[in-house]
């Protein structure tokens, strides 16, 4: 089984201007990582360590079960989608 460990470029098209205007500006001006380049525009593919760790900064304390965060389950193969899940709750805010 083969786990899914970023988002895609069609995960990418669920955001709202106002959400990839929020992502771009936690991304940063780097280019490291892998990244979807529309017109000028540069907008990362997260992983699901760059997810933990946008959800730590928005608040999450990282010294308990994250696992008990919204229904994300460690052990389900689609973990990745449940994270993107609750990034886009993040950048929604």
């Amino acid at each position: 089984m083969v786990f899914k460990r970023r988002i895609t470029s069609e995960d990418s098209t669920e955001l709202s201007v106002y959400q990839k205007e929020k992502l771009q500006k936690w991304w940063g001006d780097t280019t490291e990582g892998e990244y979807l380049k529309v017109d000028d525009s540069i907008f990362p593919l997260l992983d699901i360590g760059q997810m933990i760790q946008l959800i730590q900064e928005d608040g999450f304390p990282g010294d308990c079960n994250c696992w008990s965060y919204g229904d994300i389950n460690p052990w389900s193969e689609d973990m990745c989608d449940q994270l993107w899940e609750e990034v886009k709750k993040i950048l929604a805010k």
